[in-house]
């Protein structure tokens, strides 16, 4: 027991200090998205103002949550103006089968299912919008992608695209426009050859894929103790 002891208290005084300034007087609890926030200004330090993609392998995985963690502690813990964009296309009353707009000459695509709305009580400290909303004629040419990043970037320290999974043609449409790819996988359910596939899909298209996240992770040991270790 004792040796175990003066390992976790090694490891403990082995641990990088945190690299971002944090304001806010409460502390942070929810270490791992903070952790995935000093790794996209490691990997982004050149770029104050960032535009951030979030994308599953599948539709599977939770994008959108982990989307709204990091918006959340990048408001409340870091005090960055931050903003949330939904790819989905916009609801149309009139034409229930409409979907994405054609890409490249091809017909249009079916919609996918829109991020989950707030639970109940949970409020919205970030800014929100649809992507297709704000381009001009919906539009997700590359040129008109970046025009709008340059737009939002003025208001901004952080854009966070809510993104379809990479198998939807407007997620990797996107992809190469953005600041940075955050690639998330399902601990237990993501095959390994679903999440390599998606990571070469991702930077064969020009993405500049900077971390992976591994949402729903199990812990075979305390949490507190894997903290440590």
């Amino acid at each position: 027991m004792s040796r175990l002891y003066d390992a976790l208290k090694s490891a403990q005084a082995t641990l990088p200090t945190a690299a971002l300034p944090l304001r806010a007087q409460q502390p942070v609890a929810d270490g791992a998205i903070l952790r995935l926030a000093q790794a996209i200004d490691s990997r982004l330090f050149d770029r104050p103002r960032r535009v951030i993609q979030v994308i599953g392998c599948t539709s599977a995985e939770d994008a959108a949550g982990v989307v709204r963690r990091l918006a959340n502690l990048s408001v409340l813990a870091l005090r960055r103006t931050t903003m949330v964009l939904d790819c989905g296309a916009p609801p149309v009353a009139a034409k229930p089968t409409a979907g994405h707009p054609a890409i490249a000459g091809l017909p249009p695509l079916p919609a996918f299912e829109p991020s989950a709305p707030p639970l109940a009580g949970e409020e919205r400290p970030f800014t929100t919008g649809r992507l297709l909303e704000l381009t001009e004629g919906a539009s997700i040419a590359p040129q008109k992608l970046r025009a709008l990043w340059r737009q939002l970037r003025e208001a901004h320290d952080l854009v966070l695209i809510d993104s379809p999974p990479v198998s939807d043609p407007v997620g990797l449409a996107v992809a190469p426009t953005v600041d940075g790819v955050i690639l998330v996988l399902e601990a237990d359910k993501t095959r390994v050859t679903t999440a390599r596939t998606a990571r070469e899909t991702l930077i064969g298209g020009g993405a500049n894929l900077i971390g992976v996240v591994l949402d729903k992770r199990r812990y075979r040991v305390p949490r507190f103790l894997w903290e440590l270790l």
